[in-house]
Order: structure tokens, then sequence, then C-alpha cells
């Protein structure tokens, strides 16, 4: 399951993406009854594609391991951990 949530931050203050971060899991754990493996905050306008959502789902699955999509806040479960960047080790 990938979600993307967009998020403003005023000034660069990041300090209340952790609590963001966990009603947003509550919410689709509520909702939908699964839980987020990983979680990504980003700014607006940080996933573009053309296409439809699933076209920009697909790509940020495959540019974040690369590197190439900073988020302001990234959770992940413990059965996901953070992924590799940076090619092969």
């Amino acid at each position: 399951m990938v979600v993307q949530e967009v998020v403003r931050t005023v000034g660069g203050a990041r300090t209340g993406l952790p609590r963001l971060a966990a009603r947003i899991r509550a919410l689709i754990a509520e909702e939908f009854g699964v839980m987020t493996g990983a979680l990504l905050l980003v700014r607006p306008g940080t996933v573009r594609g053309a296409g439809t959502a699933k076209v920009r789902r697909a790509l940020l699955r495959e540019r974040y391991p690369r590197g190439e999509v900073h988020a302001l806040h990234a959770e992940f479960g413990p059965e996901i951990g953070e992924p590799c960047r940076g090619g092969a080790a």
C-alpha cells in the first residue's frame, strides 16, 4: 500500500510531523483495517508524473529507494525497514 501525504510546513518547522504521521497511520488503520509499512510526508509537488494516481504511486516506489524523493518525515515499519540507496552493496 502506498500513501502519499503532501505537507506544507510553516517556516520549515517539522516538529509536528511525527504526530501528523501517527494520526495518518491511525486513520488508515481505522478506515481500511490495514497497517502502513512505510509513510513519507513530502512537500507539495514532490510526486509529479503524467497519468493517473496509480502511475504516480508507481513512480514514487521506484524513485524513493534511488534517493530521488526527499521526505520531510519518513517512518518505516519493522517489516519494511528503510530502503537501501545508491546501488548494489
